[in-house]
C-alpha cells in the first residue's frame, strides 16, 4: 500500500486540524511520532520502528508499507493517540 505522508487531517467539521509549531499535523507525522513513542518492547523491534519511522519520514510524496507495517502502525497509532486521530488514520490505513 501507497501512503502519503503528507496528507493533512482534519477536525470532525473539515478544518485543519491542530497545529503544532505553526505546521499542519499531517499523516507522516502522527504515524513517526507514534513508532517513535516510548514502549517496553526488545531492542530489534524498536529498530524495526525507526527504520519504518525513517523510511515514512524521507518520503516526499509516497511510502510503499506493508500489510504487516499497517498492523504495527495500528498497534503504535491506537496507543499514542486519541480518537480524533486514530479514526482518520485507521480510516486512511484501511484504504
Amino acid at each position: 500500500m501507497k501512503l502519503n505522508p503528507n496528507l493533512v487531517l482534519s477536525n470532525l467539521n473539515g478544518t485543519e486540524f491542530l497545529r503544532e509549531k505553526d505546521k499542519d499535523v499531517t499523516l507522516g507525522m502522527v504515524c513517526v511520532t507514534a513508532l517513535l513513542h516510548p514502549r517496553e518492547e526488545l531492542g530489534t523491534k524498536k529498530a524495526d520502528k525507526y527504520e519504518l519511522a525513517l523510511r515514512i519520514r524521507m518520503a516526499e510524496d509516497e511510502v510503499e508499507v506493508t500489510a504487516e507495517e499497517i498492523v504495527i502502525l495500528k498497534e503504535v497509532i491506537g496507543y499514542s493517540y486519541n480518537a480524533l486521530v486514530v479514526g482518520q488514520v485507521y480510516r486512511i490505513l484501511e484504504g
